[in-house]
């Protein structure tokens, strides 16, 4: 909820903001969160649908923790003519506590076109201005605040420091992705919603980049490389890890594995690939045409 302060996902401490959607908890069987409310401290368990929800619904961002205060104020509009400026700061809008950008934005949505009284904090006072939105537009010609204005923190990394954080960042997308395959198996999460093929790679690492620059790029490479490592080295003939059991068998029997069985077992893995590639590649034909 609005004002809720989340201190552990799965019982693990969430010193910053991006660990609160850490992948690899994400992914987990079992998620629950540890919030702080009203001064007591509430577990909150998350259903196995969760992740399916997110790709339809969205998650926190950061625009879900800007304060309540406006940037600026679009010349002419209803919130420049009701008289709101720029550094308001929005207490309430129609007796509803507004302690968040996102608070405002609802209230002016759920106002659809009906006037809406906000109360406002100006230079350490209290006012009361009643705006009324645009009809045509009905919104009111107030900015929020940028992610900016919240404190971060960079964190740099010497050459040793870096070698160490990839090497973790490499074990956590490994995780995740293992995680995420149980998941679709289970039939906790969508196999449909979850797989994808080279439209679906092109759109990802296009929004990636977009949101992230290069650095999203790479990510998104990274992940990409993990989850075709992954799959290479699954049992599955034509497959290096398929390979890898015949080398282990034969290894063991100190005889190689009859050459019929190896060409049968060959052709299966190739249908079996192909099936997975009409798979994922017409589920993104399908996604173009919405269905």
């Amino acid at each position: 909820r609005s004002g809720d302060k989340i201190i552990a996902v799965n019982g693990n401490e969430v010193p910053y903001f991006n660990d609160l959607f850490a992948p690899e908890e994400l992914t987990k069987s079992t998620l629950v969160y540890t919030v702080i409310r009203d001064g007591e401290e509430l577990d909150i368990d998350i259903s196995p649908s969760f992740l399916d929800r997110v790709q339809n619904e969205g998650f926190i961002t950061i625009d879900n923790i800007l304060p309540s205060i406006t940037s600026s104020i679009a010349l002419g509009s209803a919130a420049d003519k009701a008289g709101i400026q720029a550094n308001d700061r929005f207490i309430s809008a129609n007796g509803v506590p507004t302690n968040y950008w996102m608070g405002v934005v609802d209230a002016i949505e759920l106002a659809d076109g009906d006037e809406i009284l906000f109360e406002i904090e100006r230079e350490g006072e209290i006012i009361e201005i009643t705006v009324v939105p645009d009809e045509q537009t009905k919104t009111v010609g107030v900015f929020g605040p940028s992610a900016q204005e919240i404190d971060f923190e960079i964190l740099e990394y010497g050459l040793a420091e870096s070698l160490v954080e990839g090497y973790d960042q490499t074990i956590s997308m490994t995780t995740t992705t293992l995680q995420g395959f149980a998941r679709m198996i289970s039939g906790d999460i969508s196999v449909r919603q979850n797989l994808g093929g080279v439209v679906q790679i092109a759109t990802v690492t296009k929004q990636a980049t977009d949101a992230g620059g290069w650095s999203g790029f790479w990510r998104i490479t990274a992940l990409l490389s993990i989850t075709l490592a992954i799959i290479n080295i699954l049992p599955i003939p034509a497959l290096d890890g398929a390979h890898s059991v015949f080398l282990i068998f034969e290894g063991i029997t100190r005889r190689e594995a009859p050459q019929k069985v190896k060409m049968a077992l060959q052709q299966i893995g190739f249908f079996i690939l192909l099936a997975l590639i009409i798979l994922v590649n017409g589920n993104d034909i399908l996604r173009l045409f919405g269905i």
